[in-house]
């Protein structure tokens, strides 16, 4: 299928989503869903959850809908009634995480976790448009600025620590996809490669790093650019060297275990293939060291006492 087409579809798409009433079923097959099994709804119970008396009107809407967003049970299927198609999943998850329509700006001091530079009380911080940031007021240390659904956002507005923490999380598990070559933003093929200069990137980072990451999806074209020792923290033999000396790498904010076990980034010479760097973590008499190639592949890992 060429581009043309793709954006002709698309366009028919979201002209037929320009329209409450069927944003209003998205929203009602979605909710329906029982313990995130597929849900299905009569005609009947369908209209009645979205509200339209005229069954001739609420018709018409769903027949826009099918078979894009709704799809229909045939007769002599087990069970009948409409339900969401993936595209109709798509959508729906978007208007529940408040893509669209926002949430109102939160910020809050944690209790649980402190600012590794000096110790001060972090602020998490959402302004309501999808992205969060995680700073310390005190000193001006940047430790996050990611994106995080709005709704995920306002949903934890009365818990810091726990807002941090999800914020933490999805950052990670995204990281982990990128990192393994999967865009979790598309699904499409990521490449990664190594590079010891920050002018090169499209992203702020700090540029006293020695090596960064930078990931590119061949699909959509996004993806993040991070100072490289975060690329490493969930490969198994760095697992298990935490584990080994009582950091659970699982519950701290990914950039707290950096700082805690005193990371340092060795940037070998210039190959043919690029840069290489070496990642050492040091805890408790003990240092693991791991190597990290042009492509962004992490190689052996050496452990050794200091």
């Amino acid at each position: 299928m060429s581009h043309h087409s793709d954006d002709r579809t698309a366009t028919e798409a979201f002209e037929v989503l320009a329209d409450a009433t069927r944003l209003d079923i998205l929203r009602e097959l979605g909710r329906a869903e029982p313990h995130g099994a597929p849900a299905s709804l009569s005609f009947s119970e369908l209209r009645a959850r979205v509200g339209v008396r005229d069954s001739s009107r609420f018709n018409y809407h769903l027949q826009k809908l099918g078979d894009t967003f709704v799809g229909q049970f045939d007769a002599d299927d087990e069970r009948e009634g409409y339900y969401l198609t993936y595209p109709g999943y798509t959508i729906y998850r978007l208007l529940v995480r408040g893509v669209f329509a926002g949430s109102p700006p939160v910020s809050a001091r944690t209790e649980a976790w402190d600012c590794p530079e000096c110790g001060s009380a972090l602020t998490v911080a959402s302004r309501g448009d999808g992205v969060t940031d995680v700073d310390c007021p005190a000193c001006g240390a940047d430790y996050l600025h990611y994106e995080f659904p709005p709704h995920g956002a306002a949903d934890r507005s009365d818990d810091a620590d726990a807002l941090l923490r999800a914020v933490d999380a999805w950052a990670r598990s995204q990281l982990l996809l990128f990192d393994r070559g999967v865009c979790p933003w598309c699904g499409g093929r990521v490449d990664s490669h190594l590079t010891t200069d920050p002018d090169s990137l499209p992203h702020d980072v700090d540029e006293d790093a020695p090596a960064f990451v930078r990931y590119v999806c061949g699909g959509c074209g996004g993806g993040p650019s991070v100072e490289v020792d975060y690329t490493v923290l969930d490969h198994p033999a760095l697992v298990a060297f935490c584990h080994d000396h009582s950091v659970d790498v699982r519950e701290e904010p990914i950039w707290y275990v950096v700082d805690r076990l005193d990371v340092a980034v060795e940037v070998g010479d210039e190959a043919p293939d690029g840069p290489v760097a070496a990642v050492s973590m040091t805890a408790s008499g003990e240092r693991i060291r791991l190597r990290v190639d042009a492509d962004a592949r992490v190689g052996d890992a050496e452990r050794a006492p200091v």
